[in-house]
């Protein structure tokens, strides 16, 4: 038989864009051995009589003709795969129809795994044929068999047997899309740079298909210019795919620029080019920018379909914006297209979100007056908008009366894990019951959605009680609950109850997985307890497994907040040893501890480091740097952070803001701290509660308290919930600051105090002991007779009979 040996796997060397354009790029050694021993006269018949066989009947359908003889088969399984290469090669000369007919009666009816070279010939046949649709779907079989890593296998067989082969060029341009299509981009791509080599020239069709499985790299790039270098002229789907690779890489301003650039070419805009930005657009949350994509495609006369307004539906419903999303609806229809399914879904889900269930009920009727049928998608979301409203009942009723049966267990299972989604875990807990009640088997989904609930919550005795309940029935077949119960614990710092349960789910005969012991590690972290969970660390190979690249960045982590580089550096070693890249999360890691030893430029290395060779950073990279900087007092480092984040094309969150402004209230100039802060206000980022006390805090400290006062009315009118707490924290300040540099030239504390008193007992908050004691101290020492005096009548007033004296 013959047998092809790769004795060096694929594994390029070389970055994917030199892979892609590098027109000298070497094959993999091949070894191909011939150990067929010499045919005997018994083979020698065989082979003659299936050859002639399909020499005679060279019509279509001869294969039947040749499966109903019982002689002919026993003939064929005489024959080697050398012999059957043979026939299928002399056949595909002679009559290609009868070559198709005897490999595919060979491989669907007698089972025969053929050889790689039959594989090829078929394929070269179909591709003479031009039957591209079977050869597609050929050659993807083949390459599902032979698996990832063996694209230089097959393209050395391509190049040394069937180059002057008339439909190679074909088959070398179907076989690099095969092994895109089946996700192998690295063989794809190996090929690919092999048609190079050659000078194969690829299709439109080949390079989409790279373009689309690279379309998340910066390599994109690189297919699109190779495209353009080859004088091929790119289709309208080939520049959709390119605007959606910018898009998913966050480069908006470069996806739009190239848009317009398409302007002057054969393929100008297009609805799907405009479709892709205002989908990308919604769901970074740029509304505005979206309908000024969807109104720019009017300017352009193209004809939108139902998918465009469909997207721009979509976003404003997620936005709660339904009044406008109704609109468009409106205006869909003005134009001549009817909203379909997926549009009363997509507003079905806005109002669900709301709470808004009778909206959604207008628009099912609606649907049914047009001739639409609800699916099963619009009754889950409906049964769910039913559980964020608290209407289980209702939920119960809607889902039996439009699946025409009772309630079953996935009905129950969809409400019960929606209701733990909304945290209405008590709720969900009373409709298993009911479940059980009924004798209606909960499934695993319930078990976990209920369980990972309690402990989200932090019922931890519930959870227990309900985890023990599930052991004693012996429904736990797997370790997924125990790791919810254990992680439970261990995010609680409670490692004892962690390693009860770890050592319950043992007794059960059910095997740890790495997730258990991520979660123990985490547990030891948590309780400061470094050196057992180094001793779990070191055991988790004992137990068969590998540790992952959260096993050590968790346990990475424990080490930074010591401060202790030493042994992270260790750890990071120890990795790549074990063949795993860092990824952007531990290199944040790494990144803080060299934070909290003042070793900055160690950071800044990492970071552009991560920029250049990746892991590409995210926002919780640059939060952790930044913060670094502010605690180092190095305001214009972490401002640079910012802007650097900026063009980046990461937008700082609400967290990154919040730092910022800390570090300029403690560290830096109150004054810049204002301005950002407006601006943040201005542009509506969602400031946070303690956005405002950091900087009422600032401006208590610096005795400007009358913008303490404003920013704490602000505060309340935004909703935020405010708390004696927060009224303590600003009085405390003012006493402190009182003790420290005397009263004000202008106002005494007694008048500054009484404004928060007011704002504070106007808002049904009392005054508590502890308040009281503060205030009366302060005014003791800087011996303000007359303010103490009101405070003890304040004191009785609010019923403070604390027993304290006075003075």
């Amino acid at each position: 038989m013959l047998r092809l040996i790769l004795k060096c796997p694929l594994k390029p060397q070389l970055p994917y864009s030199i892979l892609l354009l590098k027109s000298s790029f070497s094959a993999a050694s091949l070894a191909v051995d011939h150990p067929e021993p010499p045919p005997t006269t018994t083979t020698k018949i065989a082979f003659s009589n299936i050859l002639t066989f399909f020499q005679t009947y060279c019509t279509k359908g001869s294969a039947k003709l040749l499966k109903a003889d019982p002689c002919y088969k026993n003939l064929i399984f005489e024959l080697n795969e050398l012999e059957i290469e043979d026939i299928v090669e002399k056949l595909s000369v002679e009559n290609s129809d009868s070559a198709l007919e005897f490999f595919f009666l060979l491989r669907n009816d007698y089972g025969f795994k053929h050889s790689r070279v039959s594989h090829v010939i078929v394929a070269h046949v179909l591709a003479k044929k031009q039957r591209f649709r079977a050869l597609k779907f050929h050659l993807q079989n083949l390459v599902q068999e032979e698996g990832s890593g063996s694209a230089s296998l097959l393209s050395e067989l391509l190049s040394s047997r069937f180059q002057k082969w008339d439909s190679n060029h074909v088959v070398w341009d179907m076989l690099a899309s095969a092994y895109s299509q089946c996700q192998m981009v690295l063989d794809a791509l190996f090929v690919f740079a092999k048609m190079k080599n050659f000078n194969i020239r690829a299709s439109i069709i080949l390079y989409n298909n790279l373009l689309y499985k690279l379309r998340d790299t910066d390599i994109i790039r690189d297919v699109y210019d190779d495209i353009k270098a080859n004088g091929i002229n790119p289709s309208e789907y080939t520049n959709s795919i390119l605007i959606d690779g910018l898009c998913k890489q966050f480069s908006m301003q470069e996806a739009v620029e190239f848009l317009r650039g398409t302007e002057c070419r054969e393929f100008g805009p297009c609805v799907v080019s405009f479709n892709t930005l205002m989908s990308s657009s919604c769901k970074m949350g740029y509304m505005d920018v979206a309908k000024s994509f969807f109104c720019m495609m009017f300017k352009y006369g193209l004809h939108l379909n139902v998918y465009s307004y469909n997207i721009l539906i979509h976003g404003l419903s997620m936005a709660g914006a339904m009044e406008e999303a109704l609109e468009f609806k409106g205006d869909m229809e003005k134009h001549g297209l009817q909203p379909n399914v997926v549009t009363y879904n997509v507003l079905t889900k806005g109002f669900c979100l709301l709470g808004m269930t009778s909206g959604v009920w207008t628009l099912i009727n609606e649907m049914l007056h047009k001739g639409l049928n609800p699916d099963i998608v619009t009754f889950k979301m409906l049964i769910c908008g039913y559980c964020k409203a608290v209407n289980v009942d209702e939920g119960i009723k809607l889902g039996e009366e439009n699946s025409g049966h009772k309630p079953d267990t996935v009905m129950y299972s969809i409400l019960i894990q929606g209701l733990c989604k909304k945290g209405l875990v008590e709720l969900a807990f009373q409709l298993y019951r009911d479940m059980c009640y009924k004798r209606i088997l909960p499934n695993i989904v319930a078990h976990r959605s209920i369980l990972k609930s309690f402990c989200e919550k932090g019922y931890m005795c519930e959870a227990r009680a309900f985890f023990d309940a599930l052991m004693n029935c012996d429904l736990m077949d797997d370790v997924l609950l125990g790791n919810i119960m254990i992680d439970g614990y261990a995010k609680r710092g409670d490692i004892g109850e962690a390693l009860q349960v770890y050592e319950l789910i043992k007794e059960k005969g059910i095997m740890p997985s790495i997730v258990t012991f991520n979660s123990l590690l985490y547990g030891f972290c948590k309780a400061r307890k470094l050196d057992d969970a180094r001793k779990l660390f070191d055991t988790i190979v004992v137990h068969g497994l590998i540790p992952t690249e959260v096993t050590y960045t968790t346990l990475m982590d424990a080490y930074s907040e010591e401060g202790n580089i030493q042994t992270i550096l260790e750890l990071q070693a120890e990795m790549k040893a074990r063949g795993m890249e860092p990824t952007h999360v531990t290199r944040t890691v790494i990144m803080k501890c060299h934070g909290k030893t003042s070793q900055m430029h160690e950071s800044v290395r990492i970071l552009k480091n991560m920029l250049t060779a990746g892991p590409w950073p995210d926002e919780v990279s640059y939060n952790t740097i930044i913060q670094s900087f502010c605690k180092a007092r190095d305001m214009k480092g972490a401002i640079r952070l910012h802007d650097e984040m900026i063009d980046n094309n990461l937008l700082p969150s609400r967290v990154t803001y919040n730092i910022l402004l800390n570090g300029l209230c403690v560290h830096g100039d109150l004054k810049y701290a204002e301005k950002l802060f407006s601006s943040l206000e201005d542009r509506d980022v969602g400031l946070m509660k303690c956005d405002y006390t950091i900087l009422i805090k600032a401006h208590c400290a610096k005795g400007d308290v009358n913008k303490a006062v404003g920013l704490f009315k602000k505060m309340i009118e935004k909703g935020f919930e405010i708390s004696i707490r927060d009224y303590s924290a600003v009085i405390n300040r003012l006493c402190k600051r009182n003790l420290l540099y005397g009263p004000y030239k202008k106002r005494n504390l007694m008048d500054d105090v009484k404004d928060f008193l007011h704002m504070m007992l106007s808002h049904g908050i009392s005054v508590d002991l502890q308040m009281y004691s503060v205030m009366l101290n302060s005014f003791r020492r800087i011996g303000d007779h007359n303010s103490v005096f009101q405070l003890f009548s304040l004191k009785i007033k609010c019923g403070l009979d604390t027993g304290c004296n006075c003075g």
